[in-house]
């Protein structure tokens, strides 16, 4: 029989059966733990981007997940340039269903972990109440000015975690230059899941999908705003490259634009 490990709370506010980053690192995760005899509770909302719903309460192995209602016409990221209102928009419901859960578990909880700073500020409060243990990982770029109000308070927020996962080394200098220490802050790993993205012949693979003798240019990300001009630039670039590969020769204008 498989000893149970410490247990582990998860305070996310998006996760499966939405689909995203963030939610397939998850479904990820928890697995894993669950795979090393980790004791895993998730605590989410349903979906609030899209109208996929899962199961309010779900346990697999060492795993209970907890997903609760709440609003979701696209606020998420229809708030997402104004991040006060976009915290008080995801915060206070999932930080009251946390502090009810530890009232009642606490003693099972030996590490909590946030994903992102919206969920890193229930992570404070209840690193206040309870004194647990706490892991934040972020999950983007922020563009944060040293001296706004927002940076001084994520400098607060995460100035109390144990350990702070970011997604890369600009990550990573972002909140160095806030004033957080350098020394709780980690870079985590990507990973690809190679169950599900398999090395497969591209010839045989462009056949079978009609672009035989197609020149292909694949981008994969989200379509925000900020992106476009990238996108831009990529469409043209994957014309001159076309002309590259194929030894086709372009003509003037494309090199201009």
């Amino acid at each position: 029989m498989q000893k149970i490990k410490k247990g582990v709370l998860i305070i996310v506010p998006t996760f499966s059966p939405n689909i995203g980053g963030v939610e397939t690192q998850y479904d990820d995760v928890y697995k894993a733990l669950d795979k090393n005899g980790y004791k895993v509770t998730v605590l989410t909302y349903q979906p609030i981007i899209t109208k996929a719903r899962g199961l309010p309460l779900e346990r697999t192995g060492n795993v209970t997940i907890y997903r609760f209602w709440w609003i979701g016409f696209d606020l998420f990221h229809k708030l997402n340039p104004y991040p006060v209102l976009q915290a008080f928009y995801l915060c206070p419901v999932l930080l009251l269903r946390s502090f009810i859960f530890l009232l009642k578990n606490s003693s099972d909880i030996d590490v909590i972990h946030t994903a992102g700073f919206n969920a890193s500020l229930i992570g404070r409060v209840i690193k206040i109440i309870f004194k647990k243990r706490w892991v934040v990982s972020t999950h983007a770029i922020y563009g944060l000015k040293r001296y706004s109000f927002v940076a001084f308070m994520v400098k607060w927020i995460l100035d109390a975690a144990d350990k702070i996962l970011t997604l890369s080394e600009p990550s990573r200098q972002e909140l160095i230059k806030i004033g957080i220490n350098n020394k709780k802050i980690s870079n985590q790993s990507a990973w690809v899941d190679q169950d599900i993205f398999k090395l497969f012949d591209k010839q045989s693979c462009k056949e079978q999908i009609g672009y035989k003798d197609s020149f292909i240019a694949l981008f994969v990300g989200r379509l925000l705003h900020p992106l476009l001009c990238w996108i831009t630039l990529i469409i043209y670039s994957s014309e001159i490259l076309k002309g590259i590969f194929t030894k086709q020769e372009m003509p003037r204008e494309a090199w201009a634009q």
